[in-house]
């Protein structure tokens, strides 16, 4: 229970940084996931995401900090390329985050499956004895 609460404050303190990441990196995300649902190997589908977003990140970046630096103040430029470069994995290990988080939370509430976690470390307690 303690680690799902730890995981929900850190993913709410979080939170207002990984939407800023999210719709920062919606071009290129939105184009990784139209190319991964075509292909029908499922187990390509990561490795077409990160293919995608590597070659189509750098041109947003580039297109961005022309704008950016055309539009607004140099140090504003420069604090917005900066958050602006990591969006993508940012927004990866993010939904990550989000997936153990739900599975903290079930763990915490599924009693059965902490008890045959129990019974598994007794059992491999006692097989480092032996």
């Amino acid at each position: 229970m303690g680690a799902a609460l730890w995981r929900t404050l850190v993913s709410l303190v979080m939170l207002p940084f990984a939407l800023a990441a999210c719709v920062a990196s919606l071009p290129g995300w939105a184009a990784a996931q139209g190319l991964a649902s075509t292909a029908k190997d499922r187990s390509f589908h990561n490795s077409l995401r990160f293919g995608v977003i590597l070659l189509v990140w750098k041109p947003i970046v580039l297109i961005a900090s022309i704008v950016l630096l055309c539009t607004v103040k140099w140090y504003w430029a420069l604090a917005c390329l900066l958050l602006l470069c990591p969006a993508p994995t940012l927004v990866f290990q993010w939904f990550e985050e989000l997936r153990r988080l739900a599975s903290a939370w079930r763990y915490a509430g599924n009693r059965r499956l902490r008890r045959q976690k129990e019974d598994l470390m007794n059992e491999l307690k006692e097989l480092k004895e032996k």
